[in-house]
């Protein structure tokens, strides 16, 4: 009964914080269990197509091992439902969206992060190498807020060399150039109704490493 315990605690703090970074040294303080064992029930969420596992960006395998990784929910809606607030974590359940969009597409997908720590929340890689950067906020009208996505998504672009990159919000719409980049800012609805589904497209399926 205590392990059945344990593992409700972890799928709910997992599915309580969709699009957040975790370890598995964390999770093993978090719930008390061996890291081992947290890596073996992550393997059975992810065999039930409960949660996705999403890996940094990097071109050693041993990196990408090593870093943190991203969980993602199959249904937002199981999210919200295990979620203990939902204004403040709406740009989260964006993000989920976004993953899921992105999953539908049988894209290559990671999280980036910048050589001097600014996060991307993803990007899409093709016959090895990156293609496109795509960042996810809830809103751009905080001086803040526009600032830390704007420079963490130019800093990406300059770093892969490409010329541009989206940000997806609930509902801004703009175009941003800088340095001889552009980012495009796309509110949700149009960028989700705008994704195209290969009909060879694999199935989303969960991966944990």
């Amino acid at each position: 009964m205590k392990k059945a315990q344990e593992l409700e605690n972890l799928f709910f703090y997992l599915t309580s914080n969709v699009a957040s970074l975790y370890t598995f040294n964390r999770l093993s303080a978090l719930v008390g269990l061996a890291d081992k064992t947290v890596k073996e029930y992550l393997a059975y969420f992810a065999d039930a197509y409960l949660l996705f596992t999403l890996d940094s960006f990097d071109f050693s395998v041993k990196e990408q091992i090593k870093s943190p990784k991203k969980v993602y929910a199959i249904d937002t809606g199981m999210a919200v439902a295990t979620a203990f607030g939902f204004s403040e974590n709406i740009g989260h359940y964006l993000e989920n969206l976004v993953y899921l969009a992105l999953r539908r597409q049988g894209r290559e997908v990671y999280y980036y992060k910048t050589v001097t720590g600014l996060e991307v929340d993803f990007a899409c890689r093709e016959k090895g190498r990156l293609t496109e950067l795509i960042q996810v906020a809830r809103d751009l009208r905080g001086e803040n807020a526009r600032n830390r996505e704007l420079k963490a998504l130019f800093r990406a672009l300059e770093e892969s060399g490409l010329e541009t990159g989206t940000i997806v919000t609930y509902e801004d719409e703009d175009e941003i150039s800088e340095g001889g980049r552009t980012v495009r800012v796309v509110p949700a609805y149009r960028y989700l109704c705008d994704v195209e589904v290969p009909s060879n497209a694999p199935a989303a399926r969960a991966k944990v490493p």
